[in-house]
């Protein structure tokens, strides 16, 4: 929902910041289904369960969010192990060491 200023909601027009002025006015729609279903499976899995783990499993693989660019492929890479899961895909990780699956 788009939330629109106290001026905007009291009047019938609205002047935008290049100075053109529109009418505002209800839009009636009638065609929107009143029950949706999803069909989405989820995917269980214990790289979101808490931040230090996404934290050690980003820092094994060294992944990175600081340019779009490493985002774009960091965020890529982590789908694809999330739908092809591994046994040691993650793990705790000392506090002191920085050693991957600690008991």
């Amino acid at each position: 929902m788009q939330k629109i200023c106290e001026r905007c909601h009291t009047s019938n027009e609205h002047t935008l910041k290049s100075g053109e002025v529109h009418p505002l006015c209800q839009a009636v729609v009638d065609d929107i289904p009143s029950n949706t279903t999803h069909n989405d499976y989820i995917l269980e899995n214990g790289l979101f369960e808490d931040r230090n783990n996404f934290l050690s499993f980003c820092q094994k693989y060294q992944f990175q969010f600081d340019t779009l660019r490493r985002a774009k492929y960091s965020s890529m890479m982590i789908l694809y192990h999330l739908s092809n899961p591994s046994p040691m895909n993650f793990g705790k990780c000392c506090i002191i060491c920085c050693a991957h699956n600690v008991c």
